[in-house]
């Protein structure tokens, strides 16, 4: 995929209609010259005026040109102007000369100071990011126990592209304050966090063997905590209730290639403030487009520092207007959903309810009795099959539905399905980022397949009827639902669902 549009000259996030950016990302050779300019202009304009106002001195060429570099080592500092006694227009120039030759080396070391210091090696994005761990990459996946454990992802990229860095440590630590048992003092603490990395590396810390200008690089850190209410309460082990001014701390070091000189680059993220619940917005560094990150005017990655678009497919009771209203706010077709085909995909009664569990809040009895069914509840699934698809919804939502979803939808994972989703009719502005879909747990497809063999799985009638309910509000999607044929010797039933004993209606659509 192409890089996205790069910004304007001088239009970086960092620093915006910045003049400090403007001399930082100008080239050398720009700055030489205009300082060169700007001496020549001033010995020159010193020597005319110098030439034309000076009454006491016969000048010739020889006078002029001698004179036109006294006044130019003058300007630069070098030597004092040779001013005549008593003479009211060699004292003016050399006041001038004299201001001049304190303003520029000024402005010289001016610019060198912010060359040097203003363009830092790294971006680093705003925010960290908190998502779970059927979200991170592939590498860093086979890492993850649990798919539902939470992470928390930093990233940054590299600017200078004359720089080559090897051997880029990335380690964090969690930084907080609180008050001595002993004096009631105030005490800072900090404490390293483990983080993912390759199984050769060390928990402590992950390395980069090369850095490659403008590949943006994440530091994975497992929190090992569930949130409350949105927020990080722990951090491995770490409650941070109690404490105050809670952040995470990611330092980086490492080596220049060519000068062997160390690089040390820190960000603060406040864990109370600077976190965002969901991935990054992707990039694409491409290797047919190194050539654009690497040119001398490229300014960065767009979007570097937003969440990533999300959208969810919904090919069942998602389908629903109504759930559509209550994940999206409204139900505004090619504006908050979509009609879109899933490729390589096709649709199956194969999760299910164990109703023979009693462990579980969410149970099944036969209506109006507390005679509780001994078998399996049905509902639909997405299994992989090469030549299929299946037509539903695409759902924009934001990060907070996805963890109402991955909540609700106990019986699924969430698999990102972006690349099977055709989205050529969707807008560029509206296009996601991300499109999930909720695809069932391993152990829920075994228990709906033994039951399917066994006899004992049926299907609960509201849960039919709302299918049909939300494929009727979207073209054709009821006609394909009703052609494709529901298990063999599974019956469609009338059941009364109760959570802890008590009448439980799923599809009240009462907001969230």
């Amino acid at each position: 995929m192409a890089l996205r549009d790069r910004w304007s000259p001088g239009r970086h996030p960092a620093h915006r209609s910045s003049l400090r950016w403007l001399i930082a990302r100008a080239p050398a050779w720009i700055a030489v010259c205009g300082l060169l300019a700007v001496v020549v202009l001033s010995a020159t304009c010193a020597s005319v005026a110098l030439i034309w106002t000076s009454s006491s001195m016969d000048f010739e060429a020889a006078t002029a040109i001698r004179l036109f570099f006294t006044v130019g080592a003058a300007i630069m500092g070098v030597m004092d102007f040779p001013a005549e006694p008593a003479n009211f227009y060699h004292a003016v120039i050399a006041f001038i000369c004299a201001i001049l030759s304190v303003l520029l080396p000024a402005l010289v070391l001016g610019i060198v100071l912010v060359r040097i210091f203003t363009v830092r090696i790294f971006k680093w994005r705003a925010t960290i990011s908190l998502i779970r761990g059927s979200e991170v990459d592939d590498e860093t996946h086979r890492l993850i126990k649990n798919d539902r454990q939470m992470i928390i992802a930093v990233r940054w990229y590299k600017i200078p592209r004359q720089l080559v860095i090897s051997n880029l440590l990335a380690e964090a630590f969690l930084n907080y304050r609180t008050v001595s048992r002993v004096d009631g003092s105030v005490v800072h603490r900090t404490e390293r966090l483990r983080v993912l990395g390759p199984p050769d590396q060390p928990t402590y810390g992950r390395t980069f063997p090369r850095v490659w200008t403008g590949m943006p690089l994440t530091l994975w850190i497992p929190v090992d905590a569930e949130m409350d209410a949105g927020r990080l309460v722990e951090i491995q082990g770490r409650g941070l209730r109690g404490v105050s001014s809670p952040g995470l701390l990611v330092r980086l070091t490492g080596k220049t290639v060519g000068f062997t000189t160390d690089i040390i680059d820190e960000k603060w993220y406040s864990t109370e403030h600077d976190v965002q619940l969901g991935r990054f917005a992707p990039v694409h560094p491409a290797v047919e487009s190194r050539k654009d990150v690497i040119a001398a005017n490229w300014r960065g990655w767009e979007h570097f520092g937003e969440p990533a678009r999300y959208a969810v497919f919904g090919y069942g009771s998602l389908a629903h207007p109504n759930t559509i209203r209550q994940l999206c706010g409204a139900v505004e077709r090619d504006k908050n959903f979509f009609i879109a085909e899933l490729s390589d995909w096709r649709r199956s009664w194969t999760v299910c309810t164990d109703n023979t569990d009693r462990s579980r809040s969410v149970a099944y009895f036969e209506p109006d009795s507390d005679n509780r069914i001994d078998g399996q509840i049905l509902f639909l699934n997405l299994v992989r099959e090469k030549a299929s698809s299946v037509r539903g919804v695409v759902l924009l939502v934001q990060s907070d539905a996805l963890a109402y979803l991955d909540d609700r939808e106990g019986n699924y994972d969430r698999v990102d399905v972006t690349s099977s989703v055709d989205l050529s009719g969707v807008a560029d502005e509206l296009k996601p980022d991300v499109v999930w879909a909720y695809v069932g747990k391993e152990s829920a497809v075994r228990q709906a397949n033994r039951g399917i063999v066994r006899r004992s799985a049926v299907i609960w009638r509201p849960y039919l009827d709302r299918l049909s309910d939300a494929f009727a509000q979207h073209d054709n999607l009821l006609e394909t639902f009703q052609r494709e044929p529901l298990p063999p010797d599974v019956r469609v039933v009338d059941l009364d669902r109760r959570k802890r004993d008590q009448p439980a209606d799923p599809y009240a659509d009462a907001p969230r």
